[in-house]
């Protein structure tokens, strides 16, 4: 289908997410497969097909069978074998260019600050994060709260009442005006609380670990393959709440070993898998 010139060209697909296993909301639901449509026809094109994590390869490809068995006829499930073969997973490369000493900080806060650095959308279940914090409220554990994002028109209705509710925990509410903001905001942060649903790679829990918060993550989606082995996960959302209360409780000190273990995908580490892959398919 493309342009005679275009043809002989070798062509790379990078999967940053994929429609097959985006927690879609129920409205929308009917008439999502138009989009894991060009997601698959677009992998069968590609010469190499990769993608920023494991946990999106295989939620991708292992959905493809259903999704052909809607198909009334043709399923062509040999399809997936043929993706999978040429299948890949290159993660994503970070600039990690703004790290300042403040990161090497060891005592934490008094209240500690935690973080939320993420869209402020449904898929990054804020519910259970805003709802565990006012329970905690309503226990008289002493925190304070920096909330980043946009806020927009649509936004869950949970930000609102939060805003509220947790007025006196809250120092920072809305988005940073520059990326220096950011960073200097971020690194002011002892404690990362994590409860998405959706996450295929994790940039901003990334950037937020590397400022040095203590993390507390699902064990579920992308984390688990950048920490493998370390101690910050709850496997079930009824336990956020608990860890939670032990990380405010137990004043536990930063780690400078979860950052260096970011260092990886920095881009001057990452930019030469991706000259490997060019040079590959072009020779």
């Amino acid at each position: 289908l493309l342009p005679a010139k275009y043809q002989n060209l070798p062509i790379i697909l990078y999967f940053h997410e994929n429609q097959l296993a985006y927690p879609w909301t129920t409205n929308v639901k009917d008439w999502d497969r138009t989009y894991a449509w060009i997601n698959y026809t677009s992998a069968l094109v590609a010469d190499r097909v990769c993608f920023n994590s494991a946990y999106n390869r295989d939620s991708f490809l292992d959905a493809l069978p259903d999704f052909l068995n809607v198909l009334p006829d043709f399923k062509n499930k040999d399809s997936v074998q043929a993706i999978r073969d040429k299948s890949s997973v290159l993660p994503l490369g970070l600039d990690l260019s703004w790290k300042t000493e403040r990161i090497d900080r060891q005592d934490p806060n008094d209240p500690p600050i935690c973080l939320w650095n993420h869209r402020w959308e449904h898929d990054k279940n804020p519910e259970l994060f805003f709802e565990s914090f006012m329970r905690l409220h309503d226990e008289g554990i002493p925190f304070r709260l920096m909330i980043l994002g946009k806020s927009y028109r649509d936004m869950p209705e949970i930000f609102r009442i939060a805003q509220q509710k947790l007025s006196e925990h809250i120092i920072y509410f809305g988005y940073a005006e520059s990326r220096e903001q950011y960073y200097d905001l971020i690194q002011q942060a002892d404690i990362l609380p994590v409860t998405s649903n959706h996450d295929f790679f994790g940039i901003s829990v990334l950037e937020g670990i590397y400022a040095g918060a203590r993390p507390l993550l699902p064990y579920r989606l992308a984390y688990i393959e950048h920490f493998p082995d370390e101690d910050i996960f709850f496997k079930h959302d009824k336990d956020f709440l608990p860890a939670l209360r032990s990380l405010l409780t137990d004043n536990v000190a930063k780690s400078n070993k979860l950052p260096k273990m970011i260092d990886k995908y920095d881009w001057k580490t990452m930019i030469l898998q991706y000259d490997d892959l060019f040079l590959t398919l072009c020779s």
